[in-house]
C-alpha cells in the first residue's frame, strides 16, 4: 500500500513504522506529536513550512523505503550508531544477539543483548554491527529492520517485522 499525502500521520506510523526515520530525516517530528493521529501528512508538513515539492519528495522517499527489497535483517544508520555507542560504553563488542522468545501480550517478544557468537548462529552484518540469532529467530526476523527512535513520546529501539501479523497495544510483543 502506497503512502499518500492525504493519509493521517498516525495511520502512516501505525501501518508503516519504517517511514518514521524518513520523516524525522526531513525534520518532520510529528512522530511524537499528539496531533499525529488525525493530521494528514500534508497538513503536518504544511504546518512545518514544507513546500509542495518537499512534500512530494518526502512521500516519494517513504514509498521507496516501503518497496525496498526486505532481504535479510537490517539496521538503520541511527540504530547502528546507537548500538556502537552502547557497546563502547559497556566495553562490549558490537555484536547484538536478537532472540524471538515466547511472552508478552501477543505471544512473542524480542530479547536484545550484547553477546558472543555461537557456532550455530546466523550472523548478519548491517551498517557495521553484527547481529547474531538462532535459526528459529532468524526465520521470524527475515526482512525485519531495527531502528532507533528519539522522539517526544518515545525513545529506544523498534523492530519493524513484516512477518508479524499483529502486535499488542504496548508495541513490545507480536504474533
Amino acid at each position: 500500500m502506497k503512502v499518500t499525502k492525504e493519509m493521517t500521520i498516525g495511520d502512516i506510523i501505525k501501518n508503516h513504522p519504517e517511514a518514521i526515520e524518513v520523516m524525522l530525516s526531513h525534520g518532520l517530528h510529528c512522530v511524537g506529536c499528539a496531533v499525529q493521529y488525525w493530521e494528514t501528512l500534508e497538513g503536518g508538513c504544511k504546518g512545518h513550512g514544507f513546500s509542495d515539492e518537499k512534500i512530494e519528495q518526502l512521500v516519494s522517499e517513504i514509498n521507496a523505503v516501503l518497496t525496498e527489497d526486505k532481504g535479510e535483517f537490517i539496521a538503520t544508520a541511527n540504530a547502528s550508531k546507537k548500538l556502537k555507542e552502547m557497546a563502547e560504553k559497556e566495553d562490549k563488542p558490537a555484536v547484538l544477539r536478537i532472540q524471538v522468545i515466547a511472552g508478552g501480550c501477543a505471544g512473542f517478544q524480542y530479547k536484545l543483548d550484547f553477546d558472543k557468537m555461537k557456532s550455530d548462529d546466523k550472523i548478519i552484518e548491517s551498517n557495521g554491527v553484527k547481529f547474531v540469532m538462532d535459526s528459529e529467530s532468524n526465520k521470524l526476523l527475515k526482512g525485519s529492520k531495527i531502528e532507533y527512535l528519539d522522539t517526544l513520546n518515545e525513545s529506544g529501539f523498534r523492530i519493524s517485522n513484516p512477518n508479524s501479523e499483529e502486535s499488542c497495544g504496548c508495541g513490545k510483543s507480536f504474533a
